[in-house]
């Protein structure tokens, strides 16, 4: 049985990867893209997914809201900004694009 959605999980994507050179967010972690790991765990404890970037285009091919930054180049701040104002939940739970050890057991727990 699906769980009923409580709560967001707002995933920040808007860096601009100065120092890696490439998107962490497609980093394959095993067989999964990092950003892939995310959505399948938040999804798993019950959490409505959406991602905050300031590059949408590369994200609206996983099937999940993609937003940009109400308030440009500010940085993870603005993109927690764009994130909650755009959620239905009172709840949040607000995640980096880049970790892949994200687990369902810890949004839940986090929540709760």
């Amino acid at each position: 049985m699906a769980k009923l959605k409580t709560a967001g999980g707002i995933i920040l994507a808007g860096g601009k990867s100065s120092r890696m050179k490439k998107n962490k967010a497609f980093l394959k972690v095993g067989q999964l893209r990092i950003i892939e790991r995310i959505l399948i765990e938040l999804k798993e404890a019950g959490l409505d997914p959406l991602i905050v970037t300031n590059s949408p285009e590369e994200y609206t091919h996983l099937g999940v809201p993609v937003i940009v930054d109400l308030i440009p180049r500010q940085g993870p701040l603005s993109g927690m900004h764009a994130g909650l104002v755009t959620s239905k939940y009172n709840y949040n739970l607000v995640v980096a694009c880049y970790m892949p050890f994200i687990h369902r057991v810890l949004a839940e727990y986090l929540l709760a």
